[in-house]
């Protein structure tokens, strides 16, 4: 067996400017879905571990600390059709 540490983390665009940027668990990339719009300006990007909380009984699903509405997980399980947030940029109009 082989057991590869993973952590969530934050790769952005262009390392000295905060936006945009992605959210990552190992090499998994996170999309949320949220359903009041754009959650980016709800995700500290600087404490991303202790901004999401493990769904109990769904690997590689997160939601948000402060609102359980917003749920974070494996881009590719989202259906044809349904919205999501991969590249947050609260900065973005």
């Amino acid at each position: 067996m082989v057991d590869l540490p993973a952590k969530l983390w934050v790769s952005r665009f262009d390392a000295p400017k905060p936006y945009p940027a992605a959210v990552l668990y190992g090499p998994v990339v996170l999309a949320f879905r949220s359903l009041d719009g754009d959650p980016s300006g709800k995700i500290d990007l600087d404490n991303i571990e202790r901004c999401l909380v493990p769904v109990p009984g769904a690997p590689l699903n997160f939601h948000l600390a402060s609102d359980a509405n917003i749920l974070a997980r494996p881009f590719y399980e989202f259906k044809q059709g349904e919205k999501y947030y991969m590249y947050l940029d609260k900065t973005a109009k």
